[in-house]
């Protein structure tokens, strides 16, 4: 029922020069991908999690703030992050019950020194509100035998390098958080970091997964499945969607081709997925989407909806 009164509320999107338009639907071993109204007011969105009464929260990866959305059409209401020191970066979500989990990349921004202001891990009510703000994982990461050598190797590259460190994506499994790593890449492998106690976060499990060079930039369970966006780490190339088992260590691609869509948020609707597009670097008549008025910028999205069951 959400998915069916979404597509009857598809918006006319806005023409994206140079092939960037929505891409049109297509279907693929038994998935099929339709256009989705495009999320009015934000370009660079970077996380998407259901709120309260079926609205839509979504983080945007360049500003301090998290974006409430009806649940269809409307306008947004920006949410303030009270979180002080620069900007945030948010970029991934994990819906729990009672609230919502937020983690920013723990990235070099544009650079290749520390910054602070990007390493939260935070839970928020339903509507958005902050409940807890956990200041420590960065140093968590680094105290574990195995990971820790591999993010000291990071340091001096930016992090949208091979090599460099961001944190995109976020998964709730019980007790447990799971974090996907953009980079750094190892050995052509991406790595999931599983935490126990959010709260108060342990490194508990290290994975490795083989996503052709690819690092993650979202996690999402949908039917008792989890599904996972690769994409490359330094923004050349394409994304995939992959059907993650976790107990195997496994990642199967299911094969959607998402055009110029560039996937850093998904969200579970009864039907399918809601894939929403990072559009900040999009060009609209020759200027960048982020550069825009907060009025003419828009992220695309798309559902993602099998035809039967997984």
């Amino acid at each position: 029922m959400v998915l069916t009164l979404l597509l009857a509320c598809v918006q006319a999107q806005v023409p994206r020069p140079g092939g960037d338009a929505l891409p049109g639907p297509r279907t693929v071993r038994g998935w099929s991908l339709r256009p989705a109204p495009a999320l009015s007011g934000l370009c660079d969105a970077s996380a998407a999690a259901r709120g309260a009464d079926n609205t839509f929260l979504v983080g945007d990866d360049e500003e301090s703030a998290l974006y409430r959305f009806p649940a269809v059409g409307g306008s947004p209401t920006r949410l303030r992050l009270p979180m002080e020191g620069g900007e945030l970066d948010v970029e991934g979500s994990a819906t729990v019950p009672g609230g919502v989990w937020w983690v920013t990349s723990h990235d070099r921004g544009k650079g290749t020194t520390a910054a602070p202001s990007r390493r939260h891990l935070f839970r928020t009510s339903p509507d958005g509100v902050v409940q807890e703000d956990v200041t420590v994982l960065w140093t968590r990461l680094l105290a574990h035998p195995e990971l820790g050598p591999l993010l000291r190797a990071t340091e001096g590259q930016t992090s949208k390098a091979v090599g460099g460190f961001s944190i995109e994506a976020l998964h709730a499994d019980g007790a447990h958080l799971w974090l996907g790593l953009r980079a750094p890449v190892v050995d052509g492998e991406a790595l999931l970091v599983r935490l126990r106690n959010p709260s108060d976060p342990e490194v508990d499990q290290l994975q490795r997964y083989d996503l052709g060079g690819r690092g993650w930039r979202a996690l999402e369970p949908h039917r008792g499945v989890l599904y996972g966006v690769a994409g490359p780490p330094d923004d050349e190339g394409d994304f995939q969607l992959v059907r993650i088992d976790l107990d195997a260590g496994t990642a199967e691609p299911v094969g959607l081709d998402f055009g110029t869509l560039r996937p850093e948020g998904l969200v579970s609707l009864p039907e399918g997925l809601l894939a929403i597009s990072d559009d900040g670097k999009v060009e609209v008549d020759g200027t960048r989407c982020r550069k825009l008025p907060a009025a003419q910028r828009r992220a695309r999205a798309a559902f993602l909806i099998p035809d039967r069951p997984p």
